[in-house]
């Protein structure tokens, strides 16, 4: 089937490499029972943990020229999120 979007994927997880929330999701949970955080570092390691994953809602995206719909999670919006400077 033809696709008349020429929309272009997002590239590949592994051509990017791990992001500072896959790090903080795989070894956070461990991180955080052996150290003690202030409640704000809780907070901004929260964030980046969930920030466009879905925890924040969602949006929809449309393309004006053919309708394409992408959906869209919204960014956590902290400023030391990496993915939301």
């Amino acid at each position: 089937m033809k696709t008349l979007c020429s929309h272009t994927p997002l590239p590949d997880k592994s051509a990017t490499g791990p992001t500072v929330g896959d790090i903080f999701r795989e070894y956070g949970p461990a991180f955080r029972s052996s150290n003690r955080l202030h409640p704000r570092q809780h907070k901004v390691m929260y964030d980046i943990e969930h920030c466009r994953r879905g925890e924040f809602g969602t949006h929809w995206e449309i393309c004006d020229t053919c309708g394409h719909l992408k959906k869209g999670y919204n960014s956590c919006r902290n400023r030391h999120c990496p993915g939301c400077k």
